[in-house]
């Protein structure tokens, strides 16, 4: 076995050697036919004014499948860190600017640029500027590193992150947003700086290095296992085994679940109306805030035509917002065209920076209260409800919120679960992980399809969501932050919400609020025949 261990690690050293040589050599071929880039100063070039030709039916786009190497260029990408001062300080205006593409975990990395070549100091008399650019991180650490880069920027100050995730195809998006960024914050720099093209000789060094790196460690490995087998065949000793830094990469060995939501997080309103509740009309009695996907432009349509009508009950003011997230990559650019010029048309599309799934809805529904905290806290009551649901909001504002009376500060109405269980089955569309909630029993909580909450309640939730674990299914989270708080749910008439499917019937459908699993077509047929008088129908 001796002589096997030797000849494999032979081996290892010269395949490992003549890839290195491999790489050195297309190194050079590719130096010689691509010359170096010369710095030059940006010149701007105007794009067209209908540079996107939108289609002329509503879901042409479903035809047309993208490469999936296709960037998603032109789009809205959010700087989520950002410092847009940076080229505004008293020295004036940056002779260079040095755009450096890196990724989240290159914390070593940054730090070694800014003590060597990155170092903004190093040529006097000139004033340089650095922005290391990076995208998200990936899924399975991104608490841990949001809170290292939040640290690291907060040190330095020179890290601009972008709203996509952080991967090699997505390297054109990551230089395009820096030169958007250099276009909106520092259009007064004389040159920017993408990659340094004069690495060749150290890039060289670096290659010539690292093979002899490898020769000696192969070496020393041999050299080792030798030493080893010796010892151990007549000292039956055992090497130590190796530790792990518990320093800046400890998020190396901690891995979220999947299903955990990423919150709190500073996720951008991407499309938002930050003055819908500042109308003539003062602030709303009730906001609504339906939750819906990108692509269902019809059935947000057919709500508003229904019970989504915010003129539906007279001398209540209603405001209605559509809460969504990000489209699916495959055809996001058709999908955002579609989203701006149906909210340029109708205005309630409030628009949140993760990708829309169903495990994000947790995030769509904290988003949507985060954005009524902050720019429509005077309203009186929230409404959470489903976009798949039959809605009564006459009978919701007049039998259960009551206008005429004042507003209980504590105050949570729906569908009440009282002592329900997490499920175990994976094949569950609400399978709970027993790593993620280990408790037998759920909170008592309102079933998520529609539930009501007074707005001085939905703040003290957001306050507590800060503080406690967020897991993906919403409703039962709601459920976990007022058992924090101490309060319990107001029981509703009974049978005012209706989690089961019921056929249509128009006097008891007057008698309820809500009923879930209606498909948008089905009341576009009922809502005339529900709009009609109900005095043919017996008194409560």
């Amino acid at each position: 076995m001796k002589l096997i261990r030797v000849r494999l690690v032979l081996g290892v050293l010269l395949s490992t050697a003549f890839g290195g040589l491999l790489v050195l050599l297309r190194s050079q071929l590719v130096e010689f036919q691509a010359p170096s880039m010369d710095l030059r100063p940006l010149v701007s070039t105007e794009l067209p004014g209908d540079s996107l030709s939108l289609p002329l039916r509503k879901f042409e786009w479903q035809a047309r499948t993208p490469h999936p190497l296709d960037l998603k260029y032109p789009y809205p990408y959010p700087f989520l860190r950002n410092h847009p001062a940076k080229c505004k300080d008293s020295r004036g205006a940056p002779f260079l600017l040095m755009l450096v593409m890196t990724q989240p975990q290159d914390v070593g990395v940054r730090q070694a640029i800014r003590q060597t070549w990155g170092n903004e100091t190093l040529v006097q008399g000139v004033i340089i500027h650095r922005l290391f650019v990076l995208g998200l991180p990936p899924p399975l650490f991104t608490k841990e590193l949001h809170g290292l880069l939040e640290e690291e920027d907060r040190e330095h100050g020179d890290l601009l992150q972008v709203g996509f995730r952080d991967t090699y195809r997505n390297l054109t998006l990551k230089v395009l947003m820096g030169l958007e960024w250099m276009a909106q914050y520092c259009s007064s720099a004389r040159y920017v700086l993408k990659d340094i093209d004069t690495m060749k000789l150290l890039r060289q060094r670096l290659v010539l290095g690292a093979l002899l790196g490898t020769v000696f460690l192969g070496l020393l490995v041999l050299l080792v296992s030798q030493l080893l087998e010796s010892w151990t065949s007549s000292m039956n000793l055992r090497p130590p085994s190796p530790k792990i830094s518990l320093r800046k990469f400890e998020w190396q060995v901690q891995t979220p679940h999947l299903l955990d939501p990423n919150y709190p997080y500073p996720y951008p309103f991407l499309i938002n109306h930050p003055h819908k509740c500042k109308g003539p009309k003062g602030a709303p009695f009730l906001l609504m805030l339906v939750m819906t996907q990108p692509q269902e432009v019809e059935v947000r349509q057919i709500i508003r035509q229904t019970w989504g009508n915010e003129t539906l009950v007279p001398n209540v003011v209603i405001h209605r917002l559509f809460v969504l997230g990000l489209p699916q990559p495959l055809f996001a650019q058709e999908v955002q065209a579609l989203l701006e010029e149906e909210d340029t048309e109708h205005g309630d599309l409030l628009q949140v920076g993760f990708l829309d799934t169903y495990h994000n809805l947790t995030l769509k529904v904290l988003m949507g209260l985060e954005w009524m905290a902050q720019y429509c806290p005077a309203a009186h009551y929230v409404l959470k409800v489903d976009n798949d649901v039959f809605l009564n909001p006459g009978f919701l504002i007049h039998q259960v919120l009551h206008p005429e009376r004042p507003t209980r500060p504590d105050f949570i109405t729906g569908y009440i679960y009282l002592d329900s269980e997490p499920r175990r089955s994976l094949e569950d569309k609400w399978y709970m992980p027993p790593e993620v909630y280990p408790q037998d029993r759920y909170p008592v909580y309102c079933a998520g399809p529609g539930y009501v909450l007074s707005v001085s309640l939905a703040i003290r939730i957001l306050a507590m969501a800060q503080r406690i674990k967020a897991i993906y299914l919403e409703d039962v989270f709601i459920g976990l932050c007022i058992q924090e708080l101490g309060i319990k749910p107001t029981p509703a008439p009974p049978d005012a919400f209706s989690i089961i499917r019921q056929e249509y019937e128009h006097c008891a459908f007057h008698q309820l609020v809500l009923v879930h699993h209606f498909k948008p077509q089905e009341l576009l047929q009922l809502w005339p025949d529900f709009q009609t008088d109900n005095d043919t129908c017996p008194m409560e």
